[in-house]
């Protein structure tokens, strides 16, 4: 398996094994390479984990080299518009934010955590035209290679 699946998955498993409590709405994540989900199916929280790039910079005189890897964590509903019901799903992403900055990648040897990043509300079109509301934390991890 590649190292991004191999970090999405990491994710997945740090969320979906979060203790009851830690999170103010139950979900389950899923990793996923694409986000297009049906509008209907979206009636519900949906938590989607994707690794979506790689950097990297010389780490040495040598050939290793720091690779940077993004993980997004995009948490979407379908909303009726308010205010109320986005800061609820806004409110679970930051949740989110805060439990991951606070772990390791313990599957994913030599993984670290490099930042983190909040944005939250990411597709303003989609929020307009389909008043789906979507979440998203980035989060960064360096890995030596």
């Amino acid at each position: 398996m590649s190292t991004f699946a191999d970090l999405g998955n990491a994710v997945v498993t740090l969320l979906n094994g979060a203790s009851g409590g830690t999170f103010t709405r139950s979900f389950t994540a899923a990793r996923t390479w694409l986000v297009d989900f049906d509008v209907q199916s979206l009636s519900s929280l949906r938590v989607s984990v994707l690794a979506s790039q790689l950097q990297s910079a010389p780490f040495d005189r040598g050939r290793d080299a720091l690779c940077h890897y993004t993980v997004e964590v995009l948490v979407q509903q379908k909303t009726d518009g308010s205010t109320a019901q986005i800061d609820a799903i806004v409110a679970v992403a930051e949740e989110i934010f805060d439990f991951l900055r606070e772990q390791d990648v313990p599957a994913v040897d030599g993984a670290t955590t490099l930042g983190w990043q909040h944005i939250p509300v990411l597709n303003n079109e989609a929020l307009l035209t389909k008043n789906v509301a979507t979440s998203v934390v980035i989060m960064t991890y360096g890995l030596q290679r």
